[in-house]
């Protein structure tokens, strides 16, 4: 399951450098700005999937190496209310 998570944050590093790709090719003319403003938005989003995606990389390979007990490594901000 590590290895997959890995391979999901490579796929999200080459989508991020797509996007900034895409952001920096598209000319910078007044009809051009909604769409510039998409991709930043977009950039945005890969941006805290990755630091996202890191943080649940670096707690569950501190949870094989023992470094960690599962129950302080849970964060309040991933629990889903009202189930």
């Amino acid at each position: 399951m590590l290895a997959a998570l890995k391979e999901v944050l490579d796929n999200l590093v080459y989508a991020r450098s797509e996007v900034y790709s895409a952001y920096e090719e598209t000319p910078d003319y007044d009809c051009n700005s909604s769409g510039r403003s998409y991709i930043s938005q977009a950039d945005s989003y890969l941006d805290c999937a990755v630091d996202d995606l890191e943080k649940v990389i670096e707690t569950l390979e501190g949870l094989e190496e023992g470094k960690l007990a599962l129950a302080k490594s849970v964060s309040k901000s991933y629990t889903i209310e009202g189930c």
